[in-house]
């Protein structure tokens, strides 16, 4: 009686693992902003080369050494995948790994073209400010590149910037950074709704996340252009490209792919899109 009991149970056992359906692969795609060499129409900045710039911020060290954005976006790209690596479930994809300039067509497509869960813009900020911000698109865009389309998981969108924003915030605390004053910001110059967002209208970048959320495909996903830091502000030139910055970029990457493995678990908490205002 025992053994065929105990036969049973292994037979129970044995059929529920060879039943159980496999963990489901959570897909991030990295996309690092700019890169390329300037080429007129095709990543200057212009309607014709679809808001794709071969850079942007930039700073100039002591020893003349120049730093631009393009570059290191790249290597916050790399060591970010690599600190998502570490994560169960998670395939990481990104949208350049040199200095080419993909459109921001062809960056949203590689996004559709993998299913991401989320798609994640990296960019650095210029103009002198403190502390890093996002961007998504807003839920009612009824003036984005011509055409009017719906937002409804702009919630999903504002959760992971915002998390993502203030795992930089403490990651960068150690060595002088500031949080700012907001931290996600919409793409419109007038938001049709308010939802505590910043005002912002980003020609450069914004397209690429404009391109993947208006595709379907991409409605489940989580949508965010992130600056990560001003480059350029005096004090933090120097801990982002300076004697740490290994040490900075590092801490960084880790803390923003504990904020995406967050997001992940908390993902099935946000199922429900919320309606765009009528």
């Amino acid at each position: 009686m025992k053994t065929s009991l105990l036969i049973a149970l292994i037979t129970l056992v044995i059929s529920t693992l060879l039943n159980a359906k496999p963990a489901k692969i959570f897909r991030v795609v990295i996309d690092p902003g700019h890169g390329g060499k300037l080429v007129k129409g095709k990543n200057d900045g212009t309607q014709e080369s679809h808001g794709v710039s071969h850079n942007n911020a930039k700073v100039t060290l002591k020893d003349g050494t120049i730093i631009l954005e393009k570059d290191i976006v790249l290597e916050y790209a790399k060591a970010l995948k690599t600190a998502l690596g570490k994560y169960e479930n998670i395939e990481v994809t990104l949208t350049r790994n040199d200095d080419s300039s993909p459109s921001a067509m062809m960056r949203a497509a590689i996004a559709v073209d993998q299913q991401a869960d989320v798609f994640l813009s990296l960019h650095f900020n210029s103009g002198g400010g403190k502390g890093p911000r996002a961007y998504v698109v807003s839920d009612d865009h009824f003036a984005w590149q011509y055409i009017h389309f719906v937002n409804p998981y702009i919630q999903r969108d504002i959760v992971l910037a915002t998390h993502i924003v203030k795992s930089l915030e403490l990651a960068f605390k150690p060595f002088g950074g500031k949080k700012s004053k907001t931290r996600v910001f919409n793409d419109t110059v007038e938001p049709s709704n308010d939802y505590g967002l910043g005002k912002g209208n980003l020609i450069d970048g914004i397209r690429s996340i404009g391109y993947a959320r208006i595709d379907t495909h991409l409605y489940n996903a989580a949508v965010v252009l992130l600056e990560i830091e001003f480059l350029d502000t005096k004090g933090y030139s120097e801990f982002l490209t300076g004697k740490e910055k290994d040490k900075v970029m590092q801490q960084a990457a880790l803390y923003m792919a504990r904020a995406i493995n967050d997001y992940k678990k908390a993902q099935v908490l946000i199922k429900k899109p919320i309606p765009a205002r009528q």
